[in-house]
């Protein structure tokens, strides 16, 4: 509500979503159809990518409060060498609960072993800029991307299939406060507007 009233829009998608998700149920946020003064819910998306990016964030020694914005940054500086399109879904796609979350950040440090990574400085501040570190956090923002800019097709496409067409998209949560993948829902989805 806080993004579709304020956004001037007089119809649009709506995909909400946050870093406190377990992918399960309505914690993981919603697909919305907003038109005039009414919001309609349509089914959660099952997301967990607010939550397998914070874990990550802490993995990596960038805090338990809000690592989400660090690693966001941190990502700038690596490259994405441990993404792994098979990972790219909501939580049915590829886990069973939460803390299944280890099974990508497990993926990327055996990825970096088997490419010869030293692993010593994997989650320690002091050595953050190591490339294990930057190059894990820069393969979870690519993974972060790739998700969130398939869920808005597939919202995209619902919607199509509901006769329900929009240029106008809102993104509300945490989640939709990562810049990189804004910028590539704006550039490369169907909707004009975001």
């Amino acid at each position: 509500a806080s993004n579709y009233y304020q956004s001037g829009f007089r119809q649009a998608a709506i995909l909400t979503h946050d870093g406190f998700a377990s992918g399960l149920g309505y914690l993981s946020g919603m697909y919305m159809w907003g038109e005039e003064n009414r919001i309609h819910p349509l089914t959660p998306h099952h997301l967990a990518i607010g939550g397998l990016y914070d874990f990550v964030g802490t993995m990596l020694g960038l805090g338990h409060e809000g690592p989400a914005g660090k690693l966001m940054g941190l990502a700038a500086y690596g490259q994405p060498k441990f993404f792994d399109p098979r990972f790219v879904g909501n939580q049915y796609d590829w886990t069973t609960s939460a803390t299944d979350f280890r099974k990508w950040f497990d993926h990327c440090t055996a990825q970096a072993a088997a490419m010869g990574y030293s692993l010593d400085g994997l989650g320690y501040p002091a050595r953050i800029l190591d490339p294990i570190n930057v190059d894990i956090a820069a393969s979870t923002q690519k993974l972060f991307e790739e998700i969130y800019l398939k869920a808005v097709q597939s919202l995209g496409t619902m919607l199509g299939r509901m006769g329900k067409v929009s240029g106008n998209l809102g993104l509300s949560g945490g989640c939709a406060l990562n810049c990189p993948s804004n910028s590539r829902i704006f550039r490369e989805s169907a909707f004009e507007h975001v």
